[in-house]
C-alpha cells in the first residue's frame, strides 16, 4: 500500500492508477491475469456450428474431411485457452 500512496503523490491528480483485477475481452477470449478462457458466446456459436455440420455430415451433404477440418479448427481455437474440458467434450461428441 505504501507504493500505491507514494505513486499517487508522484503523479498528477489527472493520472489514475488502476489495478488489473478485471478481465479483458479480446478476439473471442476472456483474458485474465493468470489464465485465458473462451467467451461464452463464442463457445455457444462453436457448438451450434459443429452440430449443424455434424447433421449435414449424416445427411451426406458434407464430406468427412470437411467435418474433421472443422473439428481441428475449433480444437486449435480451444488450445489457446485454458479449456481442456470443452476440448474433451468436442472430441468425444463429434469425433468418429
Amino acid at each position: 500500500m505504501y507504493i500505491f500512496f507514494s505513486l499517487q503523490k508522484f503523479f498528477q491528480s489527472k493520472t489514475c492508477i488502476l489495478f488489473l483485477i478485471k478481465e479483458s475481452h479480446f478476439l473471442g477470449y476472456v483474458v485474465f491475469l493468470h489464465h485465458t478462457l473462451l467467451r461464452t458466446k463464442t463457445k455457444k456459436r462453436m457448438f451450434k456450428k459443429l452440430n449443424k455440420k455434424h447433421e449435414k455430415f449424416f445427411k451426406g451433404q458434407v464430406s468427412e474431411e470437411s467435418l474433421h477440418q472443422s473439428i481441428h479448427s475449433y480444437l486449435g481455437i480451444l488450445s489457446h485457452a485454458d479449456q481442456h474440458e470443452v476440448s474433451q467434450t468436442v472430441t468425444n461428441a463429434f469425433w468418429r
